[in-house]
């Protein structure tokens, strides 16, 4: 039982380690938001370059709303009151967002920009409206923090999709300011997404993920079958490696080191000779796993030869049922009961039933063993009266043992003919009363021969004293 439960403690381990990353991050993005907005309420603008634009506080505001929202949908299960406070900071990110592009699509000063800052930077308009990026960012995590635990039919779950929109806006930003294309992080002449708000919309998007790893498509990465760990490994370095290399690019960049067009070609090299090495890796991995598969095919084909050996030479019948249904019985069964295989192949075990028993007895109802709801006469012999397919009844004894593989259970049921042995049983029982009662007559017989000789021995007795008182 522990090789088989062995995948789920496994896909539970990879369940854990996702959410634990998930609330490492939640408090990353908090602390970020809640460092950027005291650097604004001690106007001290804060950016990785001169160049960048700087978090504006409302931004700041709303990943620390988001940050605390993300830790208590990790914490549901320990407190159901985190789950209803998640989704209200969840709903006032969304209203934040939302009231934002309301003021960019309609030109209007709604006055939320000002209420958590009044200090500028540089030449904007409203200091603390974050970029339309942003918002539409914040959107899109309000209603995936809000929708998360909605799953459809299907097995999908929405907000990871949604979540998915604000992972490839983020990630789009970030090359951009790698690479200096401006039109991957500003819309128009609005102000355009910060690099750090890029990083934290990236990791609210890994964290939002993370956090449900045994639902939607997360299930593929917590597997344990080829795919999965294929997935794990590729993910990883497909994912990081462009990440690493571009920052590489972007610090020798900006330190003088080289050009632009030095940097994309660095960037395109390194990414090449990293994915090659991923092929060279990912074919090795294949081939590991075709080894220990065939291996296990072997070793499973041996056992199963030695299985189908004892089964053949066992004089019993054994037959197993899977949900209820025959799907395999050795030969013997086939001689004792006089069926085919293809006859018994899934039919039910009551056609070996005597239909008198089948009508009367309940330690024999099979119906739910398959079910896992009643071991009664699981592990157990029983009598009962055996049909075969001539209509012939003779006295049989049922040994079963239940067992569940895969989330099914199959019965394996052995049947011995004990018609000979019964017939035996009853004759040595008729001679054990015929001799008994052949013993009872003797002794009758001997008991009356005894009194005869007392009663001779007796009239003996007299007859001498007489003639001794005559003499």
């Amino acid at each position: 039982m522990e090789k088989l439960n062995e995948p789920v403690v496994r896909g539970q381990s990879y369940e854990n380690l996702l959410k634990k990353i998930s609330e490492i991050i939640a408090f990353s993005v908090f602390f970020t938001g809640i460092f950027v907005f005291l650097t604004w309420k001690f106007n001290i603008f804060m950016s990785f370059h001169h160049s960048f634009s700087p978090m504006s506080a409302n931004t700041a505001f709303s990943f620390i709303l988001t940050g605390i929202s993300l830790w208590m949908v990790q914490t549901k299960r320990v407190n159901p009151i985190f789950y209803y406070l998640s989704r209200i900071c969840a709903f006032i990110v969304f209203l934040i967002a939302i009231i934002t592009i309301s003021e960019y699509l309609f030109n209007v000063n709604l006055y939320i920009d000002e209420l958590l800052c009044t200090q500028s930077y540089g030449f904007e308009r409203y200091p603390g409206r974050m970029s339309p990026s942003s918002a539409l960012n914040f959107i899109l995590i309000g209603m995936a923090i809000m929708f998360l635990d909605m799953e459809r039919p299907a097995g999908y779950i929405p907000a990871q999709y949604i979540i998915l929109m604000v992972g490839v806006n983020s990630f789009l930003s970030i090359i951009g300011y790698l690479f200096g294309i401006v039109s991957l992080f500003t819309v128009g002449l609005y102000k355009p997404v910060a690099f750090h708000s890029a990083i934290c919309f990236l990791f609210v998007s890994i964290s939002v993920i993370m956090s449900r790893p045994d639902r939607g498509f997360m299930k593929i990465f917590t597997g344990n079958n080829v795919a999965a760990h294929m997935l794990r490994y590729i993910l990883v370095v497909s994912f990081s490696t462009p990440v690493l290399v571009g920052f590489l690019c972007f610090f020798c960049r900006i330190g003088g080191i080289y050009s632009v067009s030095s940097s994309f070609l660095i960037f395109l090299l390194s990414n090449l000779i990293v994915f090659v090495f991923l092929l060279y890796f990912t074919s090795s991995l294949l081939n590991n796993f075709e080894f220990k598969f065939n291996k296990v095919t072997n070793d499973l084909k041996i056992s199963e030869e030695k299985f189908h050996s004892l089964v053949s030479c066992a004089q019993d019948a054994i037959i197993i049922l899977e949900e209820g249904k025959i799907v395999f019985c050795n030969d013997s069964a086939i001689k004792i009961f006089g069926y085919s295989y293809e006859e018994v192949n899934g039919k039910e075990f009551h056609m070996f039933l005597s239909s008198n028993l089948y009508s009367t007895s309940e330690k024999l109802d099979l119906s739910t063993i398959h079910t896992g709801e009643d071991y009664s006469i699981s592990s157990k012999v029983c009598e009962f009266v055996a049909l075969k397919k001539n209509g012939h009844e003779f006295a049989a004894e049922l040994s079963i043992t239940a067992v569940k593989l895969d989330d099914k259970w199959t019965t394996i049921g052995i049947i011995r003919d004990v018609s000979k042995y019964r017939k035996y049983c009853e004759k040595l029982e008729k001679n054990n009363k015929e001799m008994e009662h052949t013993v009872n007559r003797l002794t009758e017989e001997l008991l009356k021969i005894s009194l005869k000789l007392k009663k001779v021995e007796f009239e003996r007795g007299n007859y001498r004293a007489e003639q001794d008182k005559a003499s």
